[in-house]
């Protein structure tokens, strides 16, 4: 089950937007409420809000954490000292809303954990609006969260009980909705344990059933359906690796899917709708389902940062982890920036996020990942690939000399205009580089380039060689895979061993061919290590190794990589398809012969039991 939440577009400005600001929709909260004090100067966010209908009455007769609270709630007070005799607590009253802060945690903690806890209520209390705070709702959240996610189960169980109890008999129907929307932002982060599971759930579906015709009815149980889903989602997918970003906090509040960009090789882009549980696996499935990509496993999801550095994201990577870290980082060096150039107080993190419209430099960009042969009808899967090839060619890494290139030219010419008989040189010279390499360009010779690349495409359309747009991306690719370099994956990592004749730094490169080594500084492979001869290979959390053998002699390499999964996931999906093409092949062969052996069979079975029936030689 895939639960819809956010969009990952934020608005530049608030005031140059001329379309309704999203939460503008919601009673419960103004459109400031999210967003840092800069934005909240005169406004009244940090004062209680005004209660727009009656508080709801009762859902429940019975507390669905009551039977939980018996055995983990803490229910004596501390003793004033030791003269003095233990105060109990009415169970019935520690379960419903409070105005004040409470001076001990709900449930029983350990006292590292006692004042987190205490801390805990307070941005509660802040975020629900039942408290006055300098701080805005955002950074209450961030705060609770950031608090809370890397400490014990116990502690997190506590959060969800003490919102479960301000939920409870809360007067303010705005502080109710800002509690659903923080109980939501909790589900998609951590879950609770399986004791406490089983009560909360029975207090959401009491949400779920509300009775209620108006907006504030409608939105509650708009929030217990989400939440009750999430609920089952954490479950069974655990806790995440980052706390949601201030987009997917406005999405849950919005209750929308979060529409993120996913970048292809050309720089274009698709919009797809992901959930706080969507891995990086299953949204390529989604891609490759919108483009009707054929063999899937070829292709998968990289990111890319500002110094354009490239990595495979995991299988197992949620999505919207990886836009909250993008996120994260992106704060993170603009506060150690700040603090280098001493330019005055840092400004809250809603402040950041909410003037920038994206994560600067970071990009999720969906291309090949096995570089292998592509059938004749998958249309789709050539176009990606030769999206890719084009990029790869133009940005030099498949070194080219100036006769390919040239070739190269006139297919790409092909697939964008067509075939036509009066191409322009004066238009082509201005945007010659969109088809040749800017390493074989300089000032001097763009013209005479260009007209070889016209005479080029002019022979081409002339000799039929090519007469439609996928013939042509075919031949592109034909004619770059005896490029060097081609189809190879990047790894940078470092030889730690020391290993003989090889630099500190190197590169690892993967393809269909084998496992090679290519000088950080150079463009020649020093040592190419085929499939054949690999006999193992393995990774660490901090190395990838992999051992050759050669005339009986067996020889590990052994280099330093935070990379090691996806080089191991990488070398083992090739050798898994090299395989299965043998195998193909193979079977392909046994199968003609068995047919051939059958129908030679069967012909003479009957020619002996109907001699005269054939011609033989010309004669019956």
């Amino acid at each position: 089950m895939i639960c819809q939440i956010s969009s990952y577009e934020l608005d530049r400005r608030i005031d140059e937007d001329s379309r309704p600001m999203p939460f503008a929709q919601l009673f419960h909260l103004t459109p400031d409420c999210l967003l840092s004090r800069k934005f909240l100067r005169g406004s009244k966010i940090g004062k209680p809000q005004a209660v727009i209908e009656p508080a709801p009455a009762k859902m429940f007769d019975v507390h669905p954490l009551h039977e939980y609270a018996q055995t983990y709630f803490n229910l004596t007070l501390p003793r004033v000292s030791i003269f003095h005799k233990p105060v109990n607590i009415d169970l019935k009253k520690r379960l419903e809303w409070e105005n004040t802060i409470i001076s001990t945690p709900l449930t029983r903690l350990s006292k590292d954990q006692v004042e987190v806890a205490i801390q805990a209520f307070r941005n509660v209390s802040g975020f629900m609006g039942n408290r006055a705070s300098g701080k805005s709702q955002i950074d209450h959240c961030f705060k609770l969260l950031r608090n809370v996610v890397h400490r014990s189960p116990a502690l997190k169980d506590e959060i969800y009980c003490q919102l479960c109890k301000q939920l409870t008999c809360n007067p303010s129907t705005n502080a109710i909705l800002n509690g659903w929307l923080l109980l939501n932002a909790c589900l998609v982060t951590f879950p609770p344990s399986p004791p406490l599971t089983r009560s909360l759930e029975k207090f959401i579906i009491a949400h779920t059933r509300a009775d209620g015709n108006s907006k504030f009815y409608s939105e509650m149980i708009a929030y217990a359906q989400e939440a009750l889903v999430s609920l089952a989602c954490s479950a069974t997918q655990g806790e995440r690796k980052e706390i949601p970003s201030v987009a997917e906090l406005k999405a849950l509040q919005r209750h929308v899917p979060n529409d993120i960009t996913v970048m292809l090789a050309d720089g274009s882009s698709l919009i797809m709708q992901v959930s706080a549980w969507t891995t990086s696996q299953e949204l390529a499935s989604l891609v490759a389902h919108k483009l009707g990509v054929c063999h899937e496993k070829a292709f998968a999801l990289f990111e890319t940062n500002k110094e354009e550095q490239e990595f495979i994201v995991p299988d197992d990577e949620r999505v919207l982890d990886l836009f909250a870290e993008w996120e994260r980082t992106y704060i993170d060096a603009n506060e150690v920036e700040k603090k280098e150039k001493s330019s005055g107080s840092l400004n809250s993190i809603s402040e950041k996020i909410a003037t920038q419209p994206a994560i600067e430099g970071y990009h999720l960009v969906y291309k090949a990942y096995l570089w292998v042969h592509v059938e004749d009808e998958t249309a789709a899967d050539v176009d990606l690939y030769y999206l890719q090839a084009v990029q790869n060619v133009l940005s030099g890494n498949y070194i080219c000399d100036l006769d390919v290139a040239v070739e190269l030219s006139s297919y790409q010419l092909y697939c964008t205009f067509g075939s036509i008989s009066d191409l322009a040189l004066s238009n082509l010279v201005d945007d010659v580089h969109r088809y040749i390499p800017n390493s074989l360009l300089s000032a001097s010779n763009r013209v005479a380039i260009a007209k070889l690349v016209v005479a080029s495409y002019n022979t081409l359309v002339n000799s039929r060689y090519v007469q439609s747009v996928q013939q042509a991306r075919q031949a592109y690719l034909r004619l770059c895979k005896h490029q060097p370099f081609y189809g190879l994956t990047l790894y940078q990592v470092r030889n730690s061993h020391r290993i003989t004749n090889f630099p500190l730094r190197i590169i690892l490169t993967i393809n269909d061919v084998g496992v090679g080594i290519l000088g950080a500084d150079s463009d020649e492979i020093l040592q190419l290590f085929p499939y054949t001869n690999i006999a193992s290979w393995g990774y660490s959390a901090n190395s990838f190794v992999f051992k050759v053998v050669s005339k009986d002699l067996e020889t590990e390499y052994s280099f330093k990589t935070t990379q090691g999964k996806s080089i191991n996931d990488n070398v083992a999906a090739l050798k898994l398809r090299i395989v299965k093409r043998k195998f193909s092949v193979q079977l392909m062969m046994l199968t003609s012969k068995v047919t051939d052996y059958l129908i030679s069979k069967f012909f003479g079975f009957v020619m002996l039991r109907h001699p005269r029936s054939y011609k033989v030689g010309g004669i019956k």
